[in-house]
């Protein structure tokens, strides 16, 4: 079996440098050159016309830099794969240049075996993202698959800047409404790596997990995965568990998980993954990967503080607007002066849908391990109607109840606060 050839772009203004690696990259035999460029325009131009599999790009360049190209690479092209470098190595460089898209970061100088580890472990790592994205589109009348698939599966991933929001319940209840009142096929991904809660939600035993999964050689299928999903019988959602114990969290390494939510989106019409408040490698590639992301905010000016800054650095990703859905959970009544309208005017951003303050309703069922709406009648309830509500915002259909949002104004002194430290008018 012949071994793929990886494609390299070569993107430096020393032209000293590019002949350089150029030359390396020639007594390699599962390497090729892929084109050269001089500044970051020129890479996005050569990118476009050869499309490379990998681009090593230096950052100080003029025209335009790396960083800039790689904002425009990663949301133009992001089946190729961006590797930075410079003469300079502090932690503030590294962090914007992973913001901005790159996929590992070199300091020159740098050695041949440094280069040509960097180059083949990213393309392995990005080896589904490749196929995922450079999917031919078929004729009529063929299956489709990949990017193009009409009947793919929608990933949404549920994000929070801090813990004990809600989320994991959040995640549940939406899972038994799109099954029980949407006939979806609806998987979840639980991604709290080291205190998952949703085996704890839906009274389901660890017995099958995601650290159990990753000891599974590759290549993985969508049957092997199939038998790591934990079925919750009352519902029919499936779900795969986070670790048992928090130690077993280090073997779940970023491939591991993007190849699973792949495999998950061709099986199921819904995969809603639980995440951590944090933005490290696994948690940026799942929202890389993800449809839609759903932010929960409550009604303190801490959180809607912290998603102010969770929606500056998703932009600065260069995530489309229509990505993100915000939610406001025990929206109503409203909880020291603050209102839905207070949290809009701070984020800039409308509220897509208000779950009220049911939480003695929600507790109960949490410590029964009984999501809310498996309850006879809780559609038909405030908190009910919010789920079917942002079910059929999801699924594309109209719902006949809706989330009923609390119109009252509150004090001004919590968005007198918001409009000082965010700007607001």
């Amino acid at each position: 079996m012949s071994t793929a050839v990886i494609r390299v772009l070569i993107v430096d203004d020393k032209i000293e440098l590019r002949q350089n690696i150029k030359r390396l990259i020639s007594f390699e035999e599962t390497m090729e050159v892929a084109g050269e460029a001089s500044n970051g325009q020129e890479a996005i131009d050569e990118a476009r016309k050869n499309h490379p599999d990998i681009i090593i790009m230096d950052i100080n360049m003029p025209v335009m830099d790396g960083i800039q190209a790689t904002q425009i690479i990663s949301q133009e092209m992001p089946e190729i794969s961006v590797i930075l470098m410079s003469v300079e190595g502090e932690r503030d460089l590294i962090r914007n240049a992973m913001k901005a898209g790159a996929r590992d970061f070199l300091v020159k100088p740098f050695s041949t075996e440094e280069l040509f580890e960097g180059i083949k472990n990213i393309y392995k790592q990005d080896q589904k993202r490749r196929q995922l994205y450079n999917a031919p589109t078929p004729g009529p009348g063929q299956e489709q698959t990949g990017r193009g698939r009409r009947d793919q599966g929608q990933i949404i991933t549920f994000f929070s800047t801090k813990g004990g929001v809600g989320k994991t319940s959040m995640i549940a209840n939406l899972a038994v409404t799109l099954t029980q009142f949407f006939d979806a096929r609806v998987g979840i991904l639980d991604c709290d790596l080291q205190f998952g809660d949703t085996a704890i939600m839906m009274n389901l035993y660890p017995s099958k997990t995601l650290a159990n999964l990753v000891e599974e050689p590759p290549p993985w299928s969508g049957d092997l995965i199939a038998e790591y999903m934990m079925r919750h019988e009352e519902s029919g959602v499936d779900v795969l568990l986070s670790p048992s114990r928090p130690e077993y969290a280090e073997i779940v390494q970023v491939e591991h998980v993007e190849q699973t939510l792949l495999l998950l989106k061709d099986k199921y019409d819904f995969v809603l993954v639980d995440t951590v408040p944090l933005f490290r490698n696994i948690e940026l590639s799942i929202l890389d990967v993800t449809d839609r992301i759903m932010i929960v905010v409550t009604l303190e000016l801490s959180a809607i503080k912290d998603v102010k800054l969770c929606l500056d650095l998703m932009a600065n990703l260069n995530y489309p607007d229509e990505k993100i859905t915000l939610l406001l959970n025990k929206g109503y009544p409203e909880v020291g002066g603050l209102s839905r309208d207070d949290v809009q005017a701070g984020l800039k951003r409308d509220v897509s849908v208000i779950f009220p303050n049911n939480e003695k309703e929600i507790l109960s069922s949490i410590n029964r391990g009984k999501p809310f709406m498996m309850g006879e009648g809780a559609e038909n309830t405030d908190i009910g109607e919010a789920y079917v509500k942002l079910a059929g915002l999801l699924s594309g259909r109209q719902s006949a109840a809706s989330a009923d949002a609390n119109e009252g104004g509150g004090t001004r002194g919590g968005v007198g606060f918001l409009q000082k430290l965010f700007g607001s008018k």
